[in-house]
């Protein structure tokens, strides 16, 4: 798998937590349901792969922030400083065909 269809994994992953609410604080407050995904082992072995530069085992604040950072630049294709909805519908079909191709 290349880096590049990596980095689209890990952010469709991070999104995916978010919008499920994946990312709840307090479990005993929001029990866990059916609708809401939780990373497997594989999926957090990407993304610690991706982002934990230093390779210390901890993902800080600054290592998240720069790979969001980097992964806003690539998908910024008209370098606008803004996302537009084809460029995060791009996003959508290269995740469809990674799923697809199986690469």
């Amino acid at each position: 798998m290349g880096r590049g269809n990596k980095l689209i994994t890990a952010v469709l992953l991070i999104a995916l937590l978010f919008a499920t609410g994946g990312f709840v604080g307090d479990k005993a407050a929001a029990p866990e349901t059916q609708s809401e995904k939780t990373l497997t082992s594989g999926e957090v072995q990407l993304i610690f792969s991706l982002m934990d530069t230093n390779k210390d085992g901890k993902i800080s604040k600054q290592e998240w922030t720069n790979f969001m950072g980097t992964m806003f630049d690539r998908l910024d294709t008209g370098k606008t400083g803004a996302l537009t909805p084809r460029e995060l519908s791009q996003l959508k079909w290269q995740a469809g065909t990674f799923a697809r191709t199986g690469k």
